[in-house]
Parts: C-alpha cells; sequence; structure tokens
C-alpha cells in the first residue's frame, strides 16, 4: 500500500516466484510526477506476480472477511498492538 522506498525495499526481499497484492501506493498520492520503482527489474530476475486491485471489486465479501478476521483475533492467530498517543 506504500509504493516508492519500501516497494524498493520489498523487491529486493521478496522470494522467487513471490505474489504481491498491491491496491495502493501513497507515496505517489500528492506527487506531481511519479518517481518510479528504481529496481523493477527484480520482477522479471525474481519471476514475481504483481496484481492490483481495489476494494470495490470484493466488497460483496467484507461481511465474510470480518467475520473471519474476528475469529482470528478471538483465537490469537492475529495479534495486533495498539498505540495510542494524545496530540
Amino acid at each position: 500500500n506504500v509504493g516508492g522506498e519500501m516497494l524498493e525495499a520489498v523487491l529486493e526481499n521478496m522470494n522467487h516466484h513471490g505474489r504481491i497484492a498491491a491496491c495502493g501506493m501513497i507515496s505517489e498520492y500528492n506527487r506531481e510526477e511519479g518517481r518510479g520503482i528504481r529496481n523493477i527489474s527484480r520482477v522479471i530476475s525474481k519471476r514475481i506476480n504483481i496484481r492490483g486491485f481495489i476494494i470495490n471489486d470484493y466488497w460483496e465479501r467484507y461481511p465474510q472477511f470480518v467475520e473471519k478476521v474476528r475469529g482470528f483475533i478471538k483465537e490469537r492467530k492475529i495479534v495486533y498492538v495498539e498505540d495510542i498517543a494524545d496530540g
């Protein structure tokens, strides 16, 4: 979701034949001109598959997602850290 330098770091650390689901590139949203991905050749050399999507593609499945994730949280298969700061 972040794009930019973070995506470049991800590409360097991907396994061969890895898969990336892309639904945003927040680092590019307010740029007048895109900066590009400097190591895009890693997609070829590592045979990486990148597939873009938008949430609307799967909106009808959202209730199922919430139910499944809720179960994962209850079973502690997904653990989150909450950090709240006043200010």
